[in-house]
C-alpha cells in the first residue's frame, strides 16, 4: 500500500489537460530525490474514461506505480471510497475544485493536500496550495501567490535579449483544444524568413498534429518548424528562444520565470484570468480579445512585440523578478512537515 497518493487526470475533459499530471509527477520527482518518499511508496490514481485516457499514457511512460478509475463524478462517495481503498497516509489532490464532504471523507482516514482549489474543500484539508488560483481567502492552511509554483524547470539559464529574434517557442499544452497552434501559424510571415520555430506537442498526439498540419501548409513550410515531443526539461528549449507563444498554463510561468517575452492565448476561462493579471504587471501581453480569437487582434500585438527591443526587455526584466523556480522546494517542505 502507498504512503502517498497522488489523484490526478489528464485528458480532453472541460478545463483538463495534461498540466495537473505533470505537476503531479515533477512534485512526486522532487519528493523521491529529496528522499522523502521512495518511489514504491507512491501511487497514482488516475481516471480511465474516453475524455480522461492520456494519465495513463503519462505514467506509464513515466514509470510510475498507478492505478486507474471508472467513476461518473469527481468529489462523489464512489471516488472517495477508490482512495481510501489504498490505505494511503497522505493524498495529493490537484484539481479545480474539491468540496467540503469529499474532502471530509478523506481526511477521517489520512492527510490531505490540494493544488490551486477554488472549491469548498480547500478549508478542510491539511494543506493548500494556490499558487495561480490565490485570490482565496487567508487561512493557516493556504500557500497562495507564485512563490509556490511548481515549474518544469531544472535550471535557470541566462536569456539574453537581443534586437534580432532568431528562434521563436510555441507550445499550448498536452492538449490544444481551441486549435491555436494552426491559428499562430498562420502568422508566421510577420516573422523573418530565418527564424526558426521551436514548437512543443505531446508525444502521443504529435502523428495527429503533423498529419493536420500538413493538410494545411504544404511541406516547405512544414520544414521551418523543429518539434518536440514532451521533452523532460523545457530549459534546455528555452533558452534558445528570444519569445513565447504559448497557452496560459505552467508553461507560461515557465516562460516569466525565465524572462522569455511572452504572448499568450487562453484555452479556457480561468486560463485567461491568469494571463490577464500577468499582462497587468506587463509581464506577458494577452492575445486574445478576452477569450475571442480574434487574428486582426492577434497580428498588431504580435507584430509589437517582434518589433519593440525595449518592449521586450522591459517584460523579461519584469517577469523574472516577479517569479523564480524555487517554488518546488517550498512546497516540498510544506509537505515534508506534514509527515
Amino acid at each position: 500500500m502507498p504512503n502517498l497518493l497522488f489523484r490526478c487526470d489528464a485528458g480532453i475533459a472541460p478545463e483538463i489537460g495534461t498540466g495537473h499530471i505533470f505537476r503531479c509527477l515533477n512534485l512526486a520527482n522532487q519528493l523521491i530525490n529529496k528522499k522523502i518518499y521512495k518511489k514504491e511508496e507512491i501511487l497514482f490514481l488516475t481516471r480511465n474514461d474516453p475524455v480522461h485516457l492520456f494519465g495513463k499514457i503519462i505514467l506509464k511512460k513515466n514509470k510510475f506505480n498507478f492505478q486507474t478509475i471508472n467513476i461518473k463524478n469527481n468529489n462523489s462517495i464512489e471516488e472517495s471510497r477508490h482512495i481510501l481503498k489504498c490505505q494511503p497516509s497522505l493524498v495529493i489532490m490537484d484539481r479545480l475544485k474539491t468540496n467540503k464532504n469529499f474532502i471530509q471523507r478523506i481526511k477521517s482516514k489520512c492527510k490531505v493536500v490540494t493544488f490551486d482549489d477554488y472549491g469548498s474543500g480547500r478549508e478542510y484539508c491539511d494543506l493548500a496550495v494556490n499558487a495561480i488560483f490565490s485570490d482565496v481567502e487567508k487561512n493557516k492552511n493556504v500557500l497562495k501567490g507564485y512563490k509556490y509554483l511548481i515549474l518544469n524547470i531544472k535550471n535557470k539559464r541566462t536569456i539574453k535579449i537581443t534586437n534580432k529574434i532568431k528562434n521563436v517557442f510555441i507550445s499550448f499544452g498536452g492538449y490544444d483544444k481551441r486549435n491555436f497552434l494552426s491559428f499562430v501559424l498562420k502568422n508566421i510571415d510577420l516573422f523573418p524568413k530565418n527564424v526558426k520555430f521551436k514548437i512543443i506537442v505531446s508525444d502521443f498526439l504529435h502523428k495527429n498534429i503533423i498529419k493536420k498540419l500538413k493538410v494545411e501548409f504544404n511541406e516547405d513550410f512544414i520544414n521551418r518548424l523543429s518539434f518536440f515531443k514532451s521533452p523532460k526539461d523545457y530549459s534546455k528549449i528555452f533558452s534558445k528562444c528570444d519569445i513565447s507563444i504559448c497557452s496560459g498554463g505552467l508553461t507560461l510561468f515557465e516562460s516569466c520565470a525565465l524572462g522569455i517575452p511572452t504572448i499568450a492565448l487562453p484555452q479556457n476561462m480561468h486560463q485567461y484570468t491568469s494571463i490577464k493579471k500577468l499582462s497587468e504587471k506587463r509581464c506577458v501581453i494577452l492575445g486574445s480579445n478576452y477569450l475571442k480569437k480574434d487574428i486582426d487582434f492577434f497580428r498588431s500585438l504580435l507584430k509589437k512585440l517582434v518589433h519593440d527591443h525595449t518592449m521586450r526587455k522591459v517584460m523579461s526584466s519584469r517577469s523574472k523578478k516577479l517569479i523564480d523556480i524555487n517554488g518546488i522546494m517550498r512546497v516540498v517542505n510544506a509537505i515534508k512537515n506534514l509527515k
